[in-house]
This record gives C-alpha cells, structure tokens and sequence, in this order.
C-alpha cells in the first residue's frame, strides 16, 4: 500500500507543480452563408389593337417576367408613364399633342391600380427561384371622345426590387 500511495502522491505532486498541464479552454467559432438573389425583370408589350372610335371601354394583357436565382421577396413597381399629362391613374397614349386615357391593373376585373407603390398598388411577392410570371391588365376608357387618327404610345418603366 505504500507504494500505491507515494505515486499517487507523487501524481499529485506533479499536478500541483504544473496546473497548466491540465487546463483547457474553448472557444466558439462562428459559421455563416449568406445567399443572395440575382433577378432580371422583362416586360411584354400591351397592345390595345385597332379601333374606330374610343365609345367603349378597351381591355387587353400583357405579362412582366422576373427570373431570380433564389427564393426570396421581389416587387415590381409601375410608373406614371410618359405621355402628357399622365398620372398613375390615368396613364396616356401620346399621338403629338393628343392622348387617350388608360390604365394598368394588377387584376382581371381591373379594380386594382397598378402604381409606383406610393400611388396605386405594387406587384409584390416570393420569387421561385426560376421564372415567374405576372399578368397585367390594361384598359383604354370608353367615352373619351372623337380623336385624331393616328398612333397612340406609352412608355411605361417596371421597376423590380429585390
């Protein structure tokens, strides 16, 4: 037994002397991704086609598509266009100095204005990843009067934020 004890004495000993022997530490390491989106806007021609007079309403579509690489929120917001006059509710086809009223619609039953987010709604929601696509509903208004003949344009800027 008196051996046992003088090396567990001596063990001691040693630990005694050197506490550094057994001492440890740890430490906390930080691990990250961050996975960014890249996304691409593209905006299909509205086309109202042909008409002989502005009696009635005019409706017809068109799509803006956005391709991202991720999942991730996306909105596309629509300016007031260029024609004269125009305004986010009543944008304008410009033939010179003439213009014909319409608008953009976020849905079919055209009650939704679509806008720069600060008048009229904004198109918002979760990118897939891939393409999605959005329609966009126009409406050149009935009632406008007689016009001159010729050809009427826009130019209207989508915007995608992401």
């Amino acid at each position: 037994m008196s051996t046992r004890l003088n090396c567990t004495a001596f063990g001691l000993a040693l630990l005694a002397a050197s506490p550094l022997a057994c001492a440890a530490e740890s430490a906390v390491m930080e691990v990250t991704l961050s996975i960014e989106n890249s996304c691409g806007i593209t905006a299909q021609p509205l086309s109202f086609g042909r008409s002989q007079d502005l009696s009635r309403n005019l409706d017809a579509e068109s799509s803006v598509s956005v391709a991202c690489s991720s999942r991730g929120p996306i909105q596309i917001a629509f300016d007031m266009g260029a024609g004269n006059g125009a305004t986010v509710d009543a944008r304008k086809l410009s033939f010179g100095a003439e213009t014909v009223s319409y608008s953009l619609f976020l849905d079919s039953s055209r009650s939704t204005v679509l806008g720069d987010g600060s008048i009229g709604n904004i198109i918002s929601a979760t990118s897939s990843g891939g393409i999605d696509v959005f329609p966009i509903y126009g409406r050149v208004f009935g009632g406008q009067g007689v016009k001159p003949v010729g050809a009427y344009a826009d130019v209207v800027t989508a915007t995608l934020t992401f």
